[in-house]
């Protein structure tokens, strides 16, 4: 099908490569000014007051006809995503990633890989669940 790896296209491999390396890096909104209190409904500080180390999660949502194109190039950037450091805080401890699909005919989708990810396979398995099934 469209997602194996076999199928990608060096060329086009490179071309989303850097159009996603080529997104700006996202800049949160600048902190409140001090003379703001806080909140009172502010949880108390964990770990003593010493900082507690961060783990980032992307949660990914493929919204695909059937199979995924460029299943290769999103498996190759994410076996590496979990593993990225973010250089401007010391406290990050990496990132989490998910990856959920909703696939307009799921039936057709033929990469084990994404099938393992499809969202209608998730409902039906909690439903059959449910009745005492799977």
């Amino acid at each position: 099908g469209r997602g194996c790896d076999r199928d990608v296209d060096p060329e086009e491999e490179e071309a989303l490569r850097s159009l996603v390396n080529g997104l700006p890096r996202y800049e949160p909104p600048a902190p409140a000014p001090a003379s703001v209190p806080p909140s009172s409904f502010s949880p108390p500080s964990p770990n003593g007051g010493r900082p507690v180390p961060k783990r980032r999660h992307l949660a990914l949502l493929f919204l695909t006809i059937d199979d995924l194109p460029f299943e290769g190039v999103w498996r190759s950037w994410l076996s590496g995503a979990g593993n990225r450091p973010n250089w401007d805080d010391e406290e990050d401890r990496g990132m989490t990633v998910s990856v959920l699909c909703h696939a307009k005919h799921p039936e057709r989708v033929t990469s084990p890989w994404l099938r393992r990810r499809l969202l209608a396979r998730r409902q039906f398995d909690r439903s059959a669940h449910r009745r005492g099934g799977g």
